[in-house]
């Protein structure tokens, strides 16, 4: 599935329950992308299951497999951990 942005050069994901952004984010620097995790953002300290990246990278299919294996590292017990959802920035 492609979303081309209507303007800007960052994407919103939601990752699947069990994931936590930072957990997600920490083992993609190894293959130099950087996933800034939600709560970054977040006054409220609410979106552990948020990412923000440049879509600018996007093009590069390397950056979706490196996303793909951080998300294999990441914590937790997702059932499926492969589905990224695009989202509205969170609150």
């Amino acid at each position: 599935m492609c979303f081309k942005p209507r303007g800007g050069m960052f994407l919103w994901c939601q990752l699947p329950d069990g994931l936590d952004a930072t957990d997600v984010a920490r083992p993609a620097l190894t293959d130099n992308i950087v996933l800034a995790p939600g709560n970054i953002f977040s006054v409220s300290q609410t979106a552990t299951r948020f990412l923000r990246f440049n879509v600018a990278q996007s093009s590069d299919p390397g950056v979706f497999a490196a996303v793909e294996r951080a998300m294999q590292g990441g914590s937790g017990a997702a059932n499926d951990r492969s589905k990224v959802l695009p989202v509205r920035a969170p609150a």
